[in-house]
């Protein structure tokens, strides 16, 4: 499984949820939902635990090219945990 770059969320509220839990390098609004991106790609079973721990889950994910020459993210769409 790839490593995660980057998690994004449906709303900007969200964020401040991941940022208590992740290292966050930055946060973008270059794509169509605000995307955190993590200081340091971690392995995806640990995401999804560190999700988890703050009541959020995996809905995806995609490798995300980003623009001009910064190449791509590996990035989770993460939602609420559903019931």
């Amino acid at each position: 499984m790839p490593e995660v770059d980057a998690i994004s969320v449906a709303h900007a509220d969200l964020v401040s949820a991941l940022a208590q839990r992740f290292e966050v390098r930055e946060v973008t609004d270059e794509f169509d939902e605000p995307m955190v991106i993590l200081a340091t790609a971690l392995p995806m079973g640990q995401t999804l635990v560190h999700l988890e721990d703050i009541g959020m889950e995996a809905a995806g994910s995609a490798l995300v090219p980003r623009g001009g020459d910064r190449g791509a993210v590996y990035a989770l769409y993460a939602q609420g945990m559903t019931p």
